[in-house]
C-alpha cells in the first residue's frame, strides 16, 4: 500500500492532517496520521539514533490522550537536527542508543493510545 494521509472520519477530525484540524479548526493536531493496515511493518524514514521509546501498551490498547507505544528517531537533515516521532505502534523493535539505518525496521503499526482508527500511524515531525 502507498503511504496516505488517513482521511476524514465521524469524530470530526479532519483527516490526519497537522495543524489545526481537530474539532472545526479549534483544536490543534500535532502529527501526521498516515493510514496503514494493523500490524504493518514500519521503517524508519531517516538515519539516525533512537532517542525515546515507551514500549508499555498491549495492542489496541486505549489510553486518552496518549500516543500509546512510541519509537523517536534524532537524524540530522540538511545540516538540521531534527527528531521525528512514530506513535501508535502495536509493536517496537529498537532500543534507546540504537543507531538506525534509513529503511529499518523499527516496529509494527497498531491502535495503542488516543488512537482512533486500527489503520493509523501517526508521525510527529
Amino acid at each position: 500500500m502507498n503511504p496516505q494521509v488517513a482521511p476524514s472520519n465521524g469524530w470530526n477530525y479532519s483527516g490526519g492532517q497537522y495543524g489545526y484540524t481537530r474539532n472545526n479548526g479549534q483544536r490543534f493536531h500535532d502529527g501526521i496520521d498516515i493510514k496503514a493496515d494493523i500490524n504493518s511493518e514500519i521503517f524508519a524514514m531517516h538515519a539516525g539514533e533512537v532517542t525515546h521509546v515507551r514500549n508499555t501498551f498491549s495492542a489496541g490498547e486505549y489510553q486518552a490522550g496518549s500516543y500509546g507505544n512510541t519509537v523517536t528517531i534524532e537524524s540530522e537533515i540538511d545540516g538540521n537536527t531534527v527528531q521525528i516521532m512514530y506513535a501508535h505502534l502495536n509493536q517496537v523493535d529498537v532500543s534507546v542508543g540504537d543507531s538506525i539505518s534509513q529503511g529499518q525496521k523499527i516496529g509494527l503499526s497498531g491502535d495503542t493510545g488516543n488512537a482512533q482508527s486500527s489503520e493509523l500511524l501517526t508521525v510527529i515531525p
